[in-house]
């Protein structure tokens, strides 16, 4: 699933393809779920990255959290849809959070379908809380890849800022102190042994790097 995320991803971000391929593309893939969904996809004719995301909801077509992942694989190709025409536009800072946690929460479930995250019942909504965590760890990765974002066209600072310092500044407030309660509240602990989880989970998450001085 992530193989084949990253290779939309990819696509949409390459500021040498034209926005017009990357419509049709997006609209293509679009109509590819559907058809795996409708179970009138041809598994021959797709490529690599394809078959990946088709062996995946083929595997949990039946499982009691489908429903829920389904709709955040459209919700991801949602925010796709959003990055090709969001390149040059300079959006408010509701606008740019509400992307946050659309992104966020979407990503956040696809990693916690995969390997579950015990949040101990403090919080009164889980998936408010995963989609929290997603949130965040986005929030990190607008600040860690702002350069490389920038060549490509987005404007990832909103207009109540006058530039991307001044917004930083709000952000490591705003993610730290959110993290903090965040983890403090749900007292996360990941179901899974792989310290290399274990470790991106910490790096992306309780530490934030990218918001250090």
């Amino acid at each position: 699933m992530y193989v084949y995320f990253r290779w939309i991803d990819d696509i949409v971000d390459d500021p040498k393809i034209s926005k017009v391929y990357k419509n049709k593309f997006i609209k293509k893939e679009y109509a590819l779920l559907d058809e795996i969904y409708n179970n009138t996809v041809h598994y021959i004719g797709l490529v690599y990255e394809e078959k990946g995301i088709y062996d995946v909801i083929t595997k949990y077509k039946d499982d009691r959290k489908a429903k829920e992942l389904r709709k955040h694989i459209y919700g991801l190709m949602s925010t796709f849809v959003y990055d090709i025409n969001r390149v040059g536009k300079h959006i408010k800072l509701r606008e740019f959070m509400e992307y946050s946690k659309k992104i966020g929460s979407s990503y956040a479930f696809a990693f916690t379908f995969f390997n579950p995250i015990n949040v101990k019942p403090k919080a009164s909504d889980t998936k408010a809380s995963i989609g929290e965590f997603g949130h965040y760890i986005h929030l990190a990765h607008i600040v860690r890849d702002y350069e490389k974002d920038k060549h490509i066209g987005y404007i990832n600072f909103p207009r109540e800022y006058k530039n991307f310092e001044e917004f930083k500044k709000f952000l490591r407030k705003y993610v730290n102190l959110g993290s903090y309660q965040y983890a403090k509240r749900n007292k996360v602990h990941l179901k899974v042994k792989d310290w290399i989880l274990r470790r991106i989970f910490l790096r992306y998450f309780l530490r934030m790097k990218e918001f250090e001085e």
